[in-house]
């Protein structure tokens, strides 16, 4: 086949340059039937005509059933495109929300995801690859700005990261079980939501459109339809800044990660029955920022939802920490308490971090430490 061109030669040599997807590898293609999904579908099933990729590619759609009419027409949009290109469609039908209920993006994004997993498994599927571009990193970048977000969330998407845990699966006949990591993949991310349309464009490629994206429903909607438009007036170039801005800080948050690590091995966590035990001083001798780290991670693996517990509410609870001697209660969103004993005894010198079972605590809570009437 001839060489490619144009927006098809810049993502194979990016794919060639990053590693995203092995050649071979079977590949899942989200889409909804909008211009982002479309274009990478186009884009993706172009760069697969090389005898080096030799990906065994298949569409997939998530029908989310939140427009009627139009989101069958957008299933039978996927549907047709997939036949006309020749590769194998599956689609998966989610539940139509109760007449009056509104979903939060992140609750469509979960479900979203957990519909294509299934396909995935279903399929034998090492990779899931998104449309994702440049335009929305942008987007996600000032989502997190707004909400106050470290070097970690700062980073935003990545493009590439395993989805979820290591998804079992049946292995074989006996019913064994092996694990197979499904890995997210948005090879998009350096390219803008204009690039793509200009790329449809000129092949001649309708998309599906939806009016709910002009609608200031989310955040995001307001952000992408008022915000950015205001900043680009003031820098034209922001979807570059705010890019790299999110490439810088996931160099800084990968160092985070090993120094909190290093931290970590200090401070000893043990489990215990309910939740962790750990070095007291040892934690308390680190930078603040790194000890508020610790302490979120071991959260997580308790199972705490992190968007429950803030920033303000760990750097208040390491500042309680660091008081040598004194006796410490403070009570996070999420049912967790980190408790110590006061005075300098072996035992007064470890931390217990616990989940409480049974106790609900409103969502969103920052976290209580005692009155100064508390008995130390």
């Amino acid at each position: 086949m001839p060489a490619p061109t144009g927006l098809v030669q810049q993502l194979d040599q990016r794919l060639h340059r990053h590693e995203l997807m092995e050649p071979g590898a079977r590949i899942i293609i989200a889409c909804s039937g909008g211009c982002d999904s479309v274009a990478l579908l186009r884009l993706l099933q172009s760069v697969n005509q090389s005898k080096h990729w030799r990906w065994q590619i298949m569409v997939a759609h998530v029908n989310h059933n939140l427009r009627q009419a139009a989101s069958r027409g957008d299933e039978r949009f996927v549907r047709k495109l997939a036949a006309r290109l020749d590769l194998p469609c599956a689609v998966e039908q989610l539940p139509r929300p109760k007449q009056g209920v509104t979903r939060s993006e992140a609750h469509l994004r979960q479900s979203r995801y957990g519909a294509l997993a299934k396909i995935a498994r279903r399929y034998r599927c090492s990779y899931i690859a998104v449309a994702h571009h440049a335009d929305d990193q942008a987007e996600t970048v000032l989502l997190r700005i707004l909400r106050g977000a470290g070097p970690q969330g700062l980073s935003a998407m990545a493009e590439r990261c395993e989805l979820g845990d290591a998804v079992a699966e049946e292995s074989g006949p006996r019913g064994g079980k092996s694990t197979r990591p499904i890995h997210l993949v948005r090879p998009l991310l350096t390219f803008t939501r204009a690039n793509l349309e200009h790329y449809l464009n000129n092949i001649g490629q309708p998309w599906r459109s939806d009016h709910t994206n002009a609608q200031d429903i989310y955040l995001r909607n307001r952000i992408r339809n008022q915000l950015l438009p205001l900043m680009r007036q003031l820098q034209p170039d922001i979807y570059d800044r705010l890019v790299s801005l999110a490439a810088t800080q996931r160099g800084a948050a990968e160092a985070l990660r090993v120094y909190t690590a290093q931290l970590r091995r200090a401070a000893r966590p043990r489990r215990t029955t309910n939740g962790w035990s750990l070095d007291r001083t040892k934690l308390a001798a680190g930078p603040a920022f790194l000890a508020a780290a610790v302490l979120r991670d071991l959260m997580g693996e308790l199972s705490v939802p992190l968007d429950r517990i803030n920033r303000s509410s760990l750097t208040q609870a390491v500042e309680l920490l660091k008081k040598k001697g004194q006796a410490l209660r403070y009570q996070f969103a999420g049912g967790i308490v980190l408790t110590a004993k006061g005075g300098h005894s072996p035992t007064a010198q470890r931390l217990h971090l616990s989940k409480q079972s049974g106790r609900v605590f409103s969502r969103g809570a920052a976290g209580t430490a005692p009155s100064r009437r508390s008995k130390p």
